[in-house]
C-alpha cells in the first residue's frame, strides 16, 4: 500500500483503486530527461520502465518542497538520468505495478496544456511513458525506413557497389605530385592505404556493404562493429561480403566485431576509426579510442540562413513562437537532428549573427546562406586529412618516395656541387 504523502502519491492511490486505464501527471518540465532539462544536450526519455530505476541515486530534496518538480540528477553507471521528484517517480512505478499506466507531461505551456491531455490519450508522443516491458520493436518511422533493405535500396546499392569498383581501378600507388629537386632527384607523392580501419556504424545496415567496398577498393582491412538494430541483416551481409572475397583467398579482410571498447584500445594494429551515427557515439568512441585517431562527425544539423536580399518565399514553420499568437509548439532545442521530416525554423538579425548561430549550435555539416548580395562569409569546420563528404580518396593517404643517383646532403651545402631546383613536373 502505498503511504499517502503528497498530490503524486494520492493520484496513484486513486487511479489504482479506480482501475484506471491512465494516469497522467502533469509536470512543469516535458518528462524524464538523460541531462538537466534546459541544456543543448537534454533529450526527452519517451518510454522508461521500472529497470531503470536499479542503482539509481536520487538528488537532495526539492527547494520548493514535498510537492516541488524540481529536477535534480541521478547517476546510473555512465549516464545520467534526470528525475523530477522522487517521490513522483515513485508514485508513477507504484501506480503501474497496480496495473494504471503513466505518463508525465508538461502542463504548464499556455500554448499547449489544452492538447496535451488529448494528445497522450491519442497515443501521441507527449512527455514521458512507464512501462513495464522495456520497449522492444517499437521503432519510429524513419528509424524503420533506415534499417529496411528494399528492393529499390538493394538495386540503388549494387549500382554503387559498381560505380566504386569502377573508380578503384589504378587508384593505389597513383602518382599525386612530381617535384624535381635537383639535378636527377625527384621526389613523388603516393597514395597508399591507410592501415587497418575500425568503422561502427548504427542503424543503416547498407552501410556495410558501402564501407566494405570502400575499404577493398582503398586497400585497406576493416574491421565493422554494426548496430543492434540491424544485427540479423548485418550478419547475412557480412557473411555475403566474406563470401565474395573469398573468390579472391581475402576472406578475412572483412570482418566483425561486439567488444567495442576492447577493440578501441588495440592502437598497435588499428590505423583509424570511423563512427558513423549520432553525436553522442562519436563522443563515447573518441573517449574510449587510445592513441587510435577518430574520423567522426557530428549530427547532421544543417542550416540555410535567409538574408534580407533573398529572392525567396517563406512559409510559415514551426517557430516564431515570439511573433505570432498561434504557431506549433516550440523546439525543444536547437541541437536536435530530427531524421524526420521535420525542421526547426529561427528568426536572426543579420549575416553575422547568422553565423554565430550556425557556430554554437551547428555541427558542421552543411550550411547555407541565400542571398543577392555577393558578400563573402566563411564558416569554419574542423579539419583533418578528410573533410566533408568521405569516399574512396578519403581513405587514402600519400607516402614520399624520394629518387636519386647517390646524393648526399654534403651536396647541397654553401661549398657542394648541387643547387636545389624544386621545380614541379607533370604527373604522368
Amino acid at each position: 500500500v502505498i503511504s499517502i504523502k503528497d498530490n503524486d502519491s494520492l493520484a496513484a492511490r486513486l487511479a489504482v483503486e479506480m482501475k484506471a486505464d491512465l494516469l497522467i501527471a502533469l509536470s512543469d518540465v516535458e518528462g524524464l530527461y538523460n541531462s538537466p532539462p534546459g541544456t543543448d544536450d537534454a533529450k526527452l526519455i519517451d518510454i522508461f520502465y521500472p529497470g531503470d530505476q536499479q542503482s539509481i541515486t536520487y538528488g537532495t530534496k526539492s527547494r520548493v518542497g514535498i510537492g516541488g518538480m524540481e529536477a535534480k540528477v541521478c547517476k546510473k553507471s555512465l549516464h545520467y538520468l534526470l528525475v523530477q521528484n522522487h517521490r513522483q517517480v515513485m508514485a508513477a512505478l507504484w501506480a503501474l505495478r497496480g496495473g494504471t499506466s503513466v505518463v508525465i507531461a508538461n502542463g504548464t505551456n499556455p500554448k499547449i496544456t489544452g492538447h496535451v491531455i488529448t494528445d497522450i490519450v491519442e497515443g501521441k508522443k507527449v512527455g514521458t511513458f512507464f512501462s513495464e516491458i522495456k520497449p522492444a520493436g517499437r521503432l519510429p518511422s524513419a528509424m524503420l525506413k533506415r534499417l529496411s533493405l528494399s528492393l529499390e535500396k538493394l538495386n540503388s546499392l549494387a549500382v554503387g557497389l559498381r560505380q566504386i569498383a569502377t573508380a578503384a581501378r589504378d587508384n593505389i600507388g597513383r602518382v599525386v605530385r612530381r617535384t624535381r629537386v635537383a639535378q636527377s632527384l625527384e621526389l613523388e607523392q603516393v597514395t597508399v592505404p591507410i592501415g587497418v580501419l575500425l568503422v561502427i556504424f548504427e542503424a543503416r545496415p547498407d552501410c556495410l556493404p558501402q564501407v566494405s567496398a570502400l575499404a577493398i577498393a582503398s586497400g585497406n582491412a576493416l574491421l565493422l562493429k554494426g548496430g543492434k538494430e540491424a544485427a540479423n541483416t548485418n550478419y547475412v551481409l557480412h557473411q555475403l561480403t566474406q563470401e565474395a572475397l573469398s573468390l579472391h583467398g581475402v576472406r578475412e579482410a572483412v570482418s566483425t566485431h561486439e567488444e567495442v571498447e576492447d577493440i578501441c584500445r588495440l592502437d598497435k594494429m588499428i590505423d583509424l576509426i570511423i563512427p558513423r551515427g549520432s553525436s553522442q557515439l562519436v563522443q563515447e568512441i573518441q573517449r574510449v579510442a587510445k592513441g587510435i585517431p577518430v574520423l567522426g562527425h557530428s549530427e547532421g544539423i544543417c542550416h540555410v540562413y535567409v538574408d534580407a536580399d533573398a529572392s525567396v518565399k517563406i512559409h510559415s514553420g514551426p517557430r516564431f513562437a515570439s511573433y505570432l499568437t498561434f504557431s506549433p509548439s516550440e523546439a525543444r532545442s536547437l541541437r536536435t537532428e530530427y531524421g524526420d521530416l521535420e525542421c526547426c525554423l529561427e528568426v536572426v538579425d543579420s549575416v553575422q549573427e547568422a553565423v554565430e548561430h550556425i557556430h554554437k549550435y551547428g555541427s558542421s555539416h552543411t550550411d547555407v546562406i541565400i542571398t543577392e548580395n555577393r558578400a563573402e562569409v566563411g564558416i569554419s569546420t574542423a579539419r583533418i586529412h578528410a573533410r566533408g563528404p568521405v569516399g574512396l580518396e578519403g581513405l587514402l593517404t600519400t607516402k614520399w618516395v624520394l629518387r636519386g643517383e647517390g646524393h648526399t646532403v654534403a651536396d647541397f651545402s654553401e661549398n657542394g656541387s648541387m643547387k636545389y631546383l624544386h621545380e614541379n613536373l607533370p604527373v604522368a
